[in-house]
């Protein structure tokens, strides 16, 4: 199960269901963009990937969802199980305009979620989910540490890109909990 993350934003719009299966859809092409040879249509593993993952939603902390918001769920074949999250948990780590788009615009993390391009005190990780890059020292405070590792040719590497671009080179999140363990 793949979890998109809505913003009061993307509540108010009279076509939410659709927002979110968009979303949806973009995380699906993402992955036959970087396992395409081994996906095929016919696979049953292709059909379990793309039809069998449901589409299920997280809208902010004291959200009412509206009768108008569950049929346009419902009509898009999204699932609202009454998750909700606090953007506050959830914090992107980089100075990478491109990176937060991206985020954004795959439904990995909501459009208010809080962003700082660098870590210089520890505690902000306390109990977050932090997506970004970090040491392993930082990621091992942080409650679940995700990543999208890019795959970047020579030229582009050093440079701001667009959302697009990230896209484009952008292989599937990775999310880990990092533990300390003695030595």
């Amino acid at each position: 199960m793949a979890i998109i993350f809505l913003s009061a934003d993307d509540l108010a719009r009279a076509d939410v269901g659709h927002v979110a299966h968009q979303k949806w859809n973009h995380r699906c092409q993402l992955m036959v963009n970087v396992y395409g040879e081994f996906l095929h249509a016919s696979d049953d593993a292709y059909q379990n990937f793309w039809y069998g993952e449901s589409k299920e939603v997280s809208i902010p902390a004291g959200y009412q969802l509206s009768e108008a918001n569950l049929l346009s769920f419902k009509s898009w074949g999204v699932v609202y199980t009454g998750k909700q999250h606090i953007a506050e948990e959830i914090l992107v780590v980089t100075r990478h305009r491109g990176m937060v788009d991206y985020l954004v615009y795959m439904g990995y993390v909501p459009s208010d979620a809080v962003v700082i391009s660098h870590v210089t005190d520890s505690s902000v990780l306390k109990d977050k989910t932090v997506w970004g890059v970090l040491p392993h020292s930082l990621s091992s405070l942080c409650s679940v540490f995700c990543e999208v590792p890019l795959n970047l040719p020579p030229e582009y590497r050093g440079k701001e890109l667009s959302m697009e671009e990230m896209a484009r080179f952008a292989g599937p999140a990775k999310c880990y909990q990092v533990k300390v363990v003695p030595f």
